[in-house]
């Protein structure tokens, strides 16, 4: 098994940087602590506490006989129970974690760590000791308690909803404790779900995060037994299927987030129950191999337990595939596909495949079945007399959108917003950690600083001057675009760069990750 596992190559060789993580200092308060910056290196002043949710990538490889040559299980033993004495070296009194900033009370890594830890206990209660097992259990208790009593406020994230989510259902099942909470956390994730099939991240749809609300979605629902959102994963895989690239790449500048990871456990769990998440998962195998999409051995230090864990799953939910239904960018047909509240239209011909957001002015991606080219346009780049820099990837929900099936012509009239790039200096962090330590202790002002933070990093409109209006055509064999400025009076404007210049408009760490 371990031979033929389409997930074991990039499993093994990322496990040993994995297990570098994590301090094996016996006699160090840090003890089973994976930041090695902190640690380690010494270059931060609090600890981000994602990386002890590596015990369950661990306790998988451990429990269905994954593990590689070069790690044993008693050694794979030991380095969960540092894990989970690690986690409780650097939980809170009110049993938060961090991942920003000290004192963040992060809803999002707290109840993603718990489930994480509840995950990999389930896996392992029958090799563990009755007091060992109490003892793991004290370890989750707050994280539990802090994801039960607390909301994420500044923003609808399907993803880290879905994490809480599965966290409760794994503690009911390992305590016999039910919550109300679950109830209340599954029906936001599914009101706010679109009845195009996408889960709200922010405010729209993002194709990688949505690869990891399945990951946690196919967790609750193992947890749950399979009972009650059938109707939501089916919708969910309709709508994810169109933006799988024929290159074996999917999403990108035209989500959300801009993501273009791909968490593979969600589409093998419910491969066995869905003609979609079986196409997607057998497809995507080959892109994993291959390295067409953004892999685990792509993924930076903050991604890459979650990414893990979800390989690990994978590895244990694969099974062998028979021949699926061919996704939609492989098949020939000619059709064209418009997810209006999504903004995103989709065209697929016997020549090529596209895919843009009409939100951000036609930003998207085209695959030249002929020649096998990727191009990824941006959207337009604009520069004034003084430098300024002006696009239309600013999601602008406002953008004027026409769209003529018939003649396969695709018009959007967007807003040019000033393109800046924000980065900290030595003063912000001085003031930030000030904060951190004084008055963003208080829930109150720690969230509204959050609010604020979201609203001009990441959702914040800039300075417009004008609309772009690009038109675009599709012919037998090409896709023309023609881009035409309308500018305010006097504003007088230069084209910088267009097309596989790559550039990002909005702040989001989890973009721009390596792939072939």
């Amino acid at each position: 098994m371990k031979k033929d596992n389409p997930y074991a190559p990039e499993i093994y060789a990322n496990l040993p940087r994995i297990l570098s993580l994590f301090d094996p200092d016996r006699l160090s308060p840090c003890y089973g602590v994976g930041d090695r910056d902190y640690w380690g290196w010494k270059t931060k002043d609090f600890i981000n506490g994602t990386y002890q949710g590596a015990a369950h990538g661990l306790a998988l490889l451990l429990k269905h006989d994954l593990l590689p040559d070069f790690l044993g299980r008693e050694q794979t033993l030991e380095l969960i129970g540092a894990i989970f004495k690690g986690t409780a070296a650097i939980t809170r009194k009110d049993g938060s974690l961090e991942e920003a900033y000290p004192y963040e009370k992060s809803f999002c890594v707290t109840s993603l760590v718990a489930y994480d830890l509840a995950a990999a206990l389930l896996e392992l209660k029958d090799e563990l000791s009755k007091e060992l097992l109490e003892s793991h259990l004290s370890v989750i208790r707050p994280l539990i308690e802090f994801t039960i009593e607390s909301d994420e406020q500044h923003g609808i994230i399907s993803n880290h909803l879905a994490s809480a989510l599965a966290a409760l259902v794994l503690w009911e099942k390992l305590t016999g404790h039910r919550f109300g909470k679950a109830a209340k956390l599954l029906q936001i994730i599914t009101d706010h779900q679109s009845e195009e099939g996408w889960f709200s991240e922010y405010d729209g749809a993002d194709i990688g995060y949505q690869t990891l609300a399945t990951s946690y979605l196919a967790a609750y629902d193992q947890g749950v037994g399979g009972n009650g959102l059938d109707s939501e994963i089916e919708r969910s895989l309709s709508f994810l299927k169109y933006f799988v690239h024929p290159d074996g790449s999917l999403g990108g500048v035209y989500g959300e987030r801009n993501t273009e990871f791909y968490y593979p456990d969600g589409f093998e769990y419910y491969a066995t129950r869905f003609a979609d998440a079986s196409a997607i998962a057998s497809f995507m195998r080959d892109s994993i191999r291959d390295k067409s999409c953004v892999t685990l051995s792509a993924i930076d230090a903050p991604n890459l337990i979650p990414m893990f864990n979800s390989y690990c799953r994978a590895a244990v939910y694969a099974k062998a595939m028979k021949d699926a239904e061919a996704l939609p960018a492989i098949r020939g047909d000619t059709v064209m596909k418009n997810f209006d509240k999504a903004g995103l239209i989709v065209m697929n011909t016997t020549d090529f495949y596209a895919v843009f957001s009409s939100k951000k002015g036609g930003a998207g991606v085209v695959f030249d079945k002929q020649s096998n080219v990727m191009r990824q346009d941006y959207g337009p780049l604009y520069e004034d007399e003084r430098g300024r820099q002006y696009t239309t990837q600013g999601h602008d929900s406002e953008a004027l959108v026409s769209i003529d099936e018939i003649n396969s012509q695709l018009c959007i009239k967007t807003p040019l917003q000033e393109y800046k790039k924000m980065h900290p200096t030595p003063l912000q962090y001085i003031v930030l950690r000030c904060m951190n330590v004084s008055v963003m202790r208080f829930e109150f002002f720690n969230e509204l600083i959050k609010k604020i933070l979201v609203k001009y990093v990441i959702k914040g409109r800039k300075n417009t001057v004008g609309y772009n209006k690009r038109a675009i055509s599709f012919g037998d064999e090409k896709i023309d675009i023609i881009d035409e400025l309308e500018l305010a009076d006097g504003t007088a404007l230069k084209l910088k760069c267009r097309e596989n210049v790559k550039f990002y408009a909005i702040h989001m760490a989890s973009q721009g990750y390596w792939k072939r």
